[in-house]
């Protein structure tokens, strides 16, 4: 367990317990988190020198070509050399598990509100939106926890004001959410034009530089001039060098640097227009509609 950073070695026979050990006593879903990080990154590691030898290191990979399914293609197990990591994870019965960990936020430091301003955004004005107007899409936000956070927050905001937005959304609660069904990997457009905030937590990381650009320029077209898109990602540093590289492994995805969320959003006709990326914790990038010669969006 000391190589997944849970302990720290105090010499070569005795460890003791750590921050993170710490957190995984007081965040109950954080022992499912423990169940993925040290299966499927450790099995797609075992085969990751394998994947690029055999393939001339050919790189970076695809999102169902990565040593995961390399693995699987391996061992003879045809039906997933093809599949998502995800799909696998579902085939194999993980995803109730792997759904608990998402929900219980293990590695989030305080709620969405309180942790942007920390970082010295400017959330207030953000929000700023009439009773009829759609504030927050919250593309791939799981059951809604994000948004039931900025409602506590800002609790003049209804159902009608708050869109959650799912691949297979859960409605648990829809009494307080609008929620929608959207598949944003297949051609279907963002439907929800004009929000004031589409939000994207931890969504990113999870798709290579084709499929982020691809999302985002979906994002793209639906924004108005007002619009931002909100991104909540870890910073691309030493800190999070174990979860890029399982990024990369499991999801042919990654972590991204200032520069590299620059490119993206350039390519989307959008530009930063606020970044920050602390040692740990969840970073926040804002980007905006790029304004065109003559200032029209």
């Amino acid at each position: 367990m000391a190589g997944l950073g849970l302990v720290d070695l105090v010499d070569d026979t005795t460890y003791r317990v750590n921050v993170i050990t710490a957190h995984m006593v007081a965040v109950p879903s954080s022992l499912d988190g423990m169940l993925h990080f040290s299966t499927e990154p450790v099995w797609a590691a075992a085969f990751l020198m394998k994947q690029l030898r055999d393939t001339n290191f050919k790189y970076p990979f695809q999102e169902n070509k990565t040593p995961t399914q390399y693995g699987y293609k391996l061992i003879g197990e045809e039906r997933f050399a093809n599949q998502h990591t995800y799909s696998i994870m579902h085939s194999q019965g993980r995803m109730p598990s792997f759904s608990r960990f998402m929900e219980g936020k293990f590695g989030k430091f305080g709620t969405m509100p309180d942790r942007v301003k920390s970082l010295g955004y400017d959330l207030d004005s953000v929000m700023n939106g009439k009773a009829d107007d759609i504030v927050v899409v919250d593309i791939g936000g799981g059951r809604g926890e994000m948004l039931l956070e900025v409602k506590a927050a800002y609790p003049h905001l209804k159902k009608e004001n708050l869109v959650l937005q799912e691949f297979q959304p859960d409605r648990v609660n829809e009494d307080d959410l609008t929620i929608q069904h959207w598949d944003f990997k297949d051609d279907s457009p963002e439907t929800v034009k004009g929000a004031l905030v589409y939000s994207l937590t931890h969504i990113y990381h999870n798709l290579s530089d084709l499929e982020a650009l691809r999302l985002m320029k979906k994002v793209a077209d639906a924004m108005a001039p007002h619009s931002t898109m909100l991104i909540h990602e870890f910073a691309k540093n030493s800190t999070y060098g174990k979860m890029h590289a399982t990024m990369i492994t499991l999801y042919a995805g990654r972590i991204r640097s200032s520069r590299e969320w620059k490119q993206l959003a350039a390519l989307a006709g959008l530009e930063v227009t606020f970044e920050a990326y602390p040692v740990a914790g969840e970073g926040l990038v804002e980007m905006r509609k790029l304004p065109t010669a003559n200032g029209a969006v």
